[in-house]
């Protein structure tokens, strides 16, 4: 059974289960194709990527998907340290949140574009914002990419595999 008191007030979840310790009979679900294993991607050259959330745990598993299909990946929680991880490390991609602490996703994009013209890192945003306002917004900020979260495994890893100039 799931609960909910309504959008950002949080969920309960309960699950009842047998104290005499007998096995529940569950019939296996079919498996569609959203539940296939995804295949291993495979860069052409390791592809160095940054992820840039103030959520703990988005940030983390974002970074572990990477991590697991071969790319090197850096993390930071805000604009600032985004910032200077760009300027040093020139990341070929970075997954950047809209809704950062201080200078959003937006304003992070829009410094790097006019105080580092010659970084060359392809920007996605990935975030819960997600109307045609927002995406447009992405555009012209300078942005490749938007993901709305929750974004499939699949479609972040489309994501960051595209070239420019494919």
């Amino acid at each position: 059974r799931v609960e909910s008191g309504g959008r950002g007030k949080g969920c309960t979840f309960e699950i009842e289960v047998p104290r005499d310790g007998t096995a529940l009979a569950l019939e296996p679900k079919k498996r569609t194709r959203d539940m296939e294993p995804l295949p291993k991607v495979e860069p052409v050259a390791r592809v160095r990527a940054l992820v840039v959330d103030d959520n703990d745990d988005a940030r983390e598993l974002v970074a572990d998907l990477l991590r697991k299909n071969g790319f090197d990946v850096m993390m930071a929680t805000d604009s600032s340290s985004a910032l200077a991880t760009i300027r040093d490390q020139r990341p070929d991609v970075a997954l950047v949140d809209l809704g950062l602490p201080g200078i959003d996703g937006v304003g992070l994009v829009q410094t790097v574009r006019s105080e580092c013209p010659d970084v060359k890192t392809r920007f996605v945003a990935l975030t819960g914002y997600g109307d045609a306002g927002d995406r447009e917004r992405t555009r012209r900020a300078g942005f490749q990419g938007h993901l709305v979260k929750p974004a499939s495994a699949a479609a972040i890893l489309a994501c960051v595999a595209l070239r420019d100039d494919a």
